[in-house]
């Protein structure tokens, strides 16, 4: 290997040890935690300390946990090999930001949504992320559930008020 590639890879590791809390949790491979879990854990909670020092019936105030998933995190969070495995790798440079718990009212609560159509002014990601902000739920596939948004089929103006709202704040036009 060149020097130019191995200061390359030296570079990509050293970029990839600074993470998102909820992707970290995710990381951690607790049972029945996953994507959409972890970043429940970390909206809630706002730090791993905090979801490590919460008891089981601290655990289900956080939506979607339910005594079955609050007893796996409590189970993982008190095996001494799973503390030093995050010790280990916080002394070797992996970091996260906690998250600001926010007070605030979250429109869209409860609600599942479904990305479809073109998106223009977002990647689909982005788009992703606001609404999960928002409070939503983003599922990959059509159900009789989610509240659907097609920012190609469905222009702002034929929206019911609230999802025109909604996709006002999305687009970061005026909220």
């Amino acid at each position: 290997m060149g020097d130019k590639s191995a200061s390359n890879v030296l570079n990509s590791i050293e970029v990839s040890k600074q993470t998102e809390l909820p992707r970290f949790i995710y990381a951690l491979g607790i049972r029945e935690v996953g994507e959409a879990t972890a970043r429940t854990l970390a909206m809630h909670f706002g730090s791993l300390e905090a979801v490590q020092a919460a008891d089981e019936e601290i655990l289900q105030q956080a939506p979607d946990v339910g005594p079955v998933v609050a007893r796996y995190i409590l189970s993982f969070f008190r095996q001494p090999h799973n503390l030093e495995v995050i010790q280990a790798l916080r002394e070797a440079g992996v970091s996260w930001a906690d998250i600001e718990i926010s007070e605030q009212a979250v429109p869209l609560e409860g609600q599942t949504w479904v990305l479809t159509g073109t998106l223009e002014q977002l990647t689909r990601n982005e788009a992703k992320q606001r609404l999960q902000n928002l409070g939503a739920k983003v599922a990959g596939s059509v159900s009789k559930r989610p509240a659907m948004w097609s920012p190609v089929r469905l222009p702002v103006q034929s929206l019911k008020r609230p999802k025109r709202w909604v996709l006002k704040c999305l687009m970061n036009l005026s909220c």
